[in-house]
């Protein structure tokens, strides 16, 4: 359907519902950030039927592990990707042709932590698994990178938090 994993963002009107549009370019769309007439998408190559290949295989080891087995050791048996080689895709969006202004490809797979993109200034932040990454918001240029390593084997739902204001870039994770 139109809403399913890996499909492109659709534009719905916030009253009714109904899609108005759907945008190019933004299959495996995973966050959005709207900022200024300016939409900017995180997407990856990860297709519908990987995420499903990936859901069942889990499922099945989780399954046939052995039950006396808490649920934390059941599910550190094996590594499974979570994310394909990612893009940051900006689009204009206040003239409602979702024209592309940019695009940044990033070369590993997961290189980019979820939910550390921040939009503020003029400026489009990012925690990779290594570095601190800023872009010009309007050419999608990198100004500057910093090194931060992270931890690279983390539950899914452990994840830093980046946050910008009054151009200072704030990053907290976990010990």
């Amino acid at each position: 359907g139109a809403f399913d994993y890996g499909e492109s963002v659709a534009v719905l009107d916030a009253a009714t519902g109904k899609e108005l549009a759907t945008v190019p370019n933004t299959d495996g769309a995973r966050e959005l950030l709207l900022t200024d007439g300016t939409l900017f998408v995180l997407a990856d190559d990860m297709t519908a039927a990987q995420h499903n290949e990936r859901r069942e295989a889990i499922n099945q080891g989780f399954l046939r592990t052995s039950p006396e087995l808490s649920i934390w050791q059941r599910l550190q048996r094996k590594a499974y990707p979570m994310y394909g080689t990612q893009r940051i895709v900006a689009f204009r969006t206040g003239d409602g042709s979702y024209g592309r202004i940019w695009n940044r490809q990033f070369d590993n797979a997961g290189e980019i932590l979820p939910t550390t993109m921040a939009v503020d200034d003029g400026k489009v932040c990012l925690q990779t698994v290594s570095h601190v990454i800023c872009l010009d918001a309007t050419a999608g240029k990198e100004l500057w990178r910093n090194d931060r390593p992270l931890a690279r084997s983390r539950f899914s739902w452990s994840t830093p938090t980046l946050v910008m204001h009054d151009g200072v870039v704030l990053i907290l994770d976990r010990a």
